[in-house]
């Protein structure tokens, strides 16, 4: 996903284990760089015919929390195409965690006896409230140019936070913390490899800008990773005890490989977002936050 040489750029993080030893041993060390957000608790409001969360939609309008994925995987070689085509998006209504029946490995794979194949294995490896990981192998063999492996993820959840305190009154100013990490893993493309992340976070249907993370490589000679924003950062929302707020996390990410004079292309790696989010410091002994899944509980309840 997205550091800097999408393959690269993970390596750094190293996630392989990915999405955190996942396997991005979810111990996740979340340091970095600090924001300051808007005051959101003024657009905090009851469900509406609408739902709640802006990326569930109307499928989300009696839901607190959700997760959801959609995806597609294709092969070409000469005028052979496999596909996995996209489908509506799945959506599971208060369900945190996708482990259990994770739709996790999408093959596909032409081969032409002549030396020449494709082949791509594309999985989610972990959809869960506050944490979301696919990785992929993409490979084109032999001189076809007519060849190439395509795979794209969208992976999303939503969840809901609500701020109480036994010894504030109603309405007291507090903080609450967001810190979110980018990460993943990779093998050095090659020309004809590309890629594209994009990891967004959504306060009350609101995109919170200062959260939002992209990485790009289009496939060339001399092409360099294009980011934008933070692989790690803390951001502070301002709420208030009493207030109820929504906060969504999507990651949509599209990987390329395509067949050139040359007779081994190759991408491998991966992507995940995580999260963790907490009342600040000078809260926790104050107030309460509690999410609706129970993924992001803190303070004194």
């Amino acid at each position: 996903m997205f550091k800097t040489n999408k393959i690269r750029f993970l390596s750094s993080l190293v996630f392989k284990c990915c999405y955190l030893s996942i396997f991005l041993n979810l111990g996740i060390t979340l340091f970095g760089n600090l924001a300051f957000g808007l005051d959101v608790s003024k657009k905090s409001q009851s469900l509406s015919k609408e739902g709640n969360f802006i990326l569930c939609g109307q499928a989300c309008d009696r839901s607190e929390f959700f997760i959801g994925y959609n995806r597609t995987n294709t092969v070409q070689l000469g005028q052979k195409t496999v596909a996995l085509p996209r489908a509506k998006d799945q959506i599971l209504l208060n369900t945190s965690d996708l482990r259990a029946k994770l739709p996790n490995n999408d093959v596909q794979s032409l081969d032409n006896r002549g030396g020449n194949f494709v082949n791509s294995i594309h999985r989610i490896e972990s959809l869960r409230i506050g944490f979301a990981e696919k990785s992929e192998l993409l490979q084109v063999h032999g001189l076809n140019a007519n060849a190439s492996a395509e795979a794209t993820v969208k992976l999303i959840w939503g969840d809901t936070l609500t701020i109480t305190s036994k010894t504030l009154k109603t309405g007291t100013p507090i903080k609450v913390i967001i810190a979110r990490t980018i990460g993943g893993f990779g093998n050095p493309v090659t020309e004809n490899a590309y890629y594209e992340a994009i990891a967004k976070t959504y306060i009350n249907k609101n995109e919170i800008l200062d959260l939002t993370y992209s990485g790009a490589k289009k496939a060339g000679v001399g092409e360099t990773d294009q980011i934008l924003g933070k692989d790690k950062i803390s951001y502070v929302i301002e709420t208030k005890v009493g207030e109820k707020l929504t906060i969504e996390s999507s990651l949509q990410v599209l990987d390329g490989v395509k067949g050139s004079s040359t007779s081994n292309q190759t991408l491998n790696g991966a992507d995940s977002v995580s999260y963790q989010i907490k009342l600040a410091d000078e809260f926790i002994t104050l107030a309460c936050l509690k999410s609706t899944s129970k993924i992001f509980d803190s303070g004194k309840c």
